[in-house]
């Protein structure tokens, strides 16, 4: 499905839920060429909306993918910019823009929100309501996960304040119950001690969580005037092995759903997790302050950039680069000289000047 010169995909001036999913990487998920049996509550899903198969995690870490998908802004290597709250105070915020344009705004997370100085960024990004751990009743705080609440009462806190709020409204959930040490209330399927194993079974439980809340909001008034992106935080090395600059590590889902879809389908064109903040302002007709995001209904050679430890991953429609710092070069031979290894620098430049 191209999308360039094409009418928007979403009509009027909708609810937004935005679904940030833990560590939920392609790798688990089936029609994105993962493993089958892993999340087919996704994948029933996957056929109702729009499918991004070809989506690109900015960095490797929670607070990373929060500002490329928040503030449109790129990870950075060996860094990020959420710990400095000197610098995140110029970022324009998705939350803010929305805000301006008569947005009701509200975060949910099941855990501690004060890690990797998450609370300050979140407090700034111009959210009226802010919920964590300590919104939930103590009997259920920790009981499966060291992290906080399972993602079950989470979500269920969410369909209560998508009840609640007056539309338009800009929900936003983190979950967390696919964090290690993937400790979840369901019963085992895939069966072993082993740290994959684990994963899987917790990516089976968030995917069922989503589910139970997507039926639950099909049914809902709201509903037919409700934009849902689904997505996730970064990917995983698990349950397969893969080296910190491998693009698969990279690779996670977007999904589109909601009845304010003008189509649904699959979209094959590379993007990013910087790239949800301009599509959302264009899609509403709002200027965009994202200068580093696109909207991805309406670029051309498209691209993304992913950052990791030691170097920067370069990604379109042609192949890929990966250039390491440490080695002062790019690694392997594939694609060298393609268009990868001129936008990759231009790029990282532009983003080291700004930050």
């Amino acid at each position: 499905m191209a999308y360039q010169n094409k009418p928007p995909l979403i009509r009027g001036k909708p609810n937004i839920i935005l679904i940030i999913l833990e560590s939920f990487t392609s790798k688990v998920i089936e029609p994105l060429g993962g493993r089958k049996g892993v999340t087919p509550a996704f994948n029933k899903w996957a056929e109702k909306g729009i499918l991004f198969t070809n989506f690109i995690a900015s960095g490797d870490r929670t607070e990373k993918g929060i500002a490329a998908i928040l503030s449109g802004y790129p990870a950075q290597p060996r860094t990020s910019i959420v710990k400095f709250p000197e610098k995140t105070q110029s970022l324009p915020f998705l939350p803010a823009t929305l805000k301006k344009a008569g947005y009701n705004t509200g975060f949910l997370y099941g855990g501690e929100i004060g890690f990797a100085n998450m609370e300050s960024y979140v407090t700034t990004a111009g959210f009226d309501r802010i919920s964590d751990v300590h919104r939930y009743p103590v009997s259920i705080r920790f009981k499966h996960s060291s992290w906080g609440v399972s993602d079950e009462f989470v979500f269920d806190q969410l369909l209560k304040e998508c009840d609640e709020a007056a539309p338009p409204f800009f929900e936003t959930i983190l979950t967390l119950s696919s964090h290690e040490p993937y400790a979840v209330p369901m019963k085992t399927v895939f069966e072993g001690d082993d740290a994959p194993s684990k994963f899987l079974n917790a990516c089976r439980y968030t995917s069922q969580c989503l589910d139970r809340f997507l039926a639950a909001a099909e049914q809902r008034p709201w509903w037919k005037n409700t934009w849902v992106i689904i997505t996730a935080d970064h990917g995983h090395n698990l349950p397969d092995t893969e080296l910190s600059e491998n693009k698969k590590r990279f690779a996670i889902p977007m999904l589109w759903l909601g009845g304010a879809l003008n189509q649904t389908g699959k979209e094959e064109e590379v993007a990013g997790q910087i790239d949800i903040a301009a599509t959302v302002a264009e899609q509403l007709h709002i200027k965009s302050p994202f200068a580093f995001s696109r909207n991805v209904v309406s670029s051309r050679n498209p691209f993304a950039i992913y950052a990791f430890n030691n170097g920067y991953g370069c990604v379109s429609q042609t192949g890929e680069a990966v250039y390491d710092f440490d080695l002062h070069g790019y690694l392997g031979r594939a694609n060298r000289a393609n268009q990868d290894t001129l936008t990759g620098p231009i790029f990282m430049q532009k983003l080291f000047n700004d930050y």
